[in-house]
């Protein structure tokens, strides 16, 4: 017998069978630490699951935002490690100058920071859902029937991104007052909505509504901002607080869940992905992981976006379907010839990178953070939802409602204080159950 050619046949076969691949990453240790855990948590839990294929991680580390250090790291793992797709940090401005790599190499970049840039290159997915989060915010301010909305804010890029909220003709009913913390101080902003609740500049007859406020800033802002509110008188029986970081349920609350106010956020975590993996995912341990990392490398900062991590996991989860389909008909496991462009020679392009770039957009799929289908950019398309969490009068969390993009609402709890939050609405159906 020739043992050669047994032995070549059975390497040819393990080699074609076996999909190894390479993801890389440029991170910050500290800022990124949450998503440095949910990537590692979510690769070793693809490859434990047995149908993923190899997935190797090659993670690089800048110290300071030295882009050009970045730039430098990104064509070598490139070049050199082959990877296949590049994660970003959580850096918008780092972020974009990867992007013109990955632009001009039809390389998969996958997103999943709040990033305040609302511009997208060719190669750039970003599994952050900011337009269905805007949509389940302006519904929310018409199915409680919000007419005045102070929004407090501290970053200037995040009044940019909602200037259809604010310009439109659809929202004219809808008045806002704009607070900015400046220079980090949030007892002014405080102050500052105080007075507009106790109508020194307007007619008394308006002065209720001013108790609906809008916060959007990241967790650790928010914290500082509730904190002087909560100095200052503002968080008591009439007053609403939605929060649009989606991390109500991973703040720090428990100086603010017993006076009564109500806090409102949005939050993506899709029931129905963690009930059909029960058995083979525990999300309690996945955030168990990600917030004791992230503890370790910040010294237990505030500002844990527990939300991105999610959206990480999403993001290589998605990837590792598309490719692991993609290599069932075609030959995906040829080490790529991808070049960085240089003075001296033109880019080189991965060969694979659009085929893998218009899957992931185009994706059929159901991840923790619901309908995946909402990549492609056509809300119709997509059947995505968000749950909606309430800390109110009891003081505990609780799931109060779904939020469907058709604008149908689902009380998700029997309560009879979720019951007087919404059945007074026209505007949408509820669905008790």
């Amino acid at each position: 017998m020739n043992f050669s050619f047994v032995y070549g046949y059975i390497f040819l076969a393990l080699s074609v069978s076996c999909n190894a691949y390479k993801i890389g990453a440029i991170f910050r240790e500290r800022e990124d630490a949450h998503l440095e855990a949910a990537l590692r948590y979510t690769v070793e839990w693809l490859s434990q699951r047995g149908i993923y294929g190899d997935i190797d991680l090659v993670i690089e580390y800048i110290d300071v935002l030295d882009h050009y250090d970045a730039i430098k790291k990104a064509c070598k793992m490139l070049e050199k490690d082959h990877i296949v797709a590049l994660l970003g940090g959580s850096h918008g401005a780092l972020n974009a100058q990867l992007e013109r790599i990955t632009d001009d190499l039809d390389i998969p970049f996958l997103t999943a920071i709040d990033d305040l840039r609302t511009d997208m290159g060719k190669s750039k997915i970003d599994f952050w859902p900011r337009p269905q989060l805007f949509e389940a915010v302006v519904d929310m301010f018409t199915h409680w029937k919000w007419n005045r909305v102070v929004l407090v804010y501290e970053d200037d890029e995040r009044i940019r991104r909602l200037e259809q909220l604010l310009e439109s003709e659809e929202y004219a009913s809808i008045r806002f007052y704009l607070i900015k913390v400046h220079n980090g101080d949030y007892m002014r902003a405080a102050r500052q909505v105080k007075e507009l609740e106790e109508c020194r500049l307007l007619h008394r007859k308006d002065c209720s509504e001013f108790s609906r406020l809008l916060v959007d800033m990241n967790p650790e802002h928010t914290y500082n901002f509730l904190l002087a509110s909560l100095q200052m008188g503002l968080i008591e029986l009439k007053h609403w607080f939605l929060l649009t970081n989606m991390e109500l349920s991973t703040m720090d609350m428990e100086l603010f869940r017993y006076n009564h106010a109500r806090f409102i956020s949005p939050y993506p975590v899709d029931s129905t992905f963690l009930t059909e993996n029960r058995d083979a995912f525990n999300f309690s341990h996945f955030k168990e992981h990600v917030s004791e990392k992230w503890a370790m490398k910040t010294d237990n900062s505030r500002n844990l976006k527990m939300m991105e991590a999610v959206f990480t996991f999403d993001a290589v989860y998605a990837f590792a379907n598309v490719f692991n389909e993609l290599s069932s008909h075609m030959q995906m496991n040829d080490v790529p010839q991808t070049l960085c462009r240089k003075s001296t020679r033109n880019s080189r392009k991965y060969q694979h990178g659009r085929s893998l770039i218009d899957n992931i957009v185009h994706n059929d799929l159901h991840g923790l953070s619901g309908d995946l289908r909402r990549l492609n950019g056509h809300p119709l398309k997509s059947n995505f939802s968000m749950r909606i969490h309430l800390l109110g009068y009891s003081g505990r969390l609780d799931d109060c409602h779904s939020y469907d993009l058709d604008h149908t609402w689902h009380c998700l709890i029997d309560s009879s204080y979720c019951r007087r939050l919404t059945f007074h609405t026209k505007n949408f159906r509820l669905l008790f159950v």
